[in-house]
């Protein structure tokens, strides 16, 4: 299967490729530095390959592929300028998230403290409950 993948990748020679997997269906491609336009050139009697390096803002891209439906297709391709963007909006998505999540653990504890009352004044009936079957049976070992 070939993925579409825009020049700015494909293009590159002699670069560094990473790979983050977020979740088996969100893979992050790292791709630093490399040489473009690569050329064939007699050089002592040798050919050679001299390209020219990659530079701003395209010495690292970010490339997202994302698999549905049984396929993988590209997310958005991120250059030098553009990561900083990205990361700032996971960054925030990310406090909104845990701000969620400390509202319902609020709502949690509140509930566990109700039912941490209920327990507690079940346990005093109990207490009292068997203090009294203790005076009963006092009595009743009294009165043989």
């Amino acid at each position: 299967m070939k993925i579409p993948l825009p020049d700015t990748v494909t293009g590159r020679y002699t670069h560094t490729v990473s790979s983050f997997v977020l979740d088996p269906n969100h893979v992050f491609l790292i791709i630093v530095g490399g040489v473009v336009k690569a050329e064939q050139k007699h050089v002592g009697g040798v050919m050679i390959s001299i390209g020219t390096p990659v530079t701003d803002p395209n010495i690292t891209i970010v490339v997202e592929l994302v698999f549905n439906d049984g396929q993988w297709s590209v997310g958005p391709v991120l250059d030098s300028f553009n990561i900083p963007l990205l990361y700032e909006l996971i960054l925030k998505e990310r406090r909104k998230e845990l701000i969620g999540m400390n509202e319902y653990m609020t709502d949690k504890e509140k509930e566990l403290q109700v039912i941490n009352e209920f327990l507690r004044h079940d346990l005093q009936v109990s207490r009292i409950n068997n203090q009294s079957l203790q005076e009963a049976l006092l009595e009743t070992q009294s009165l043989s």
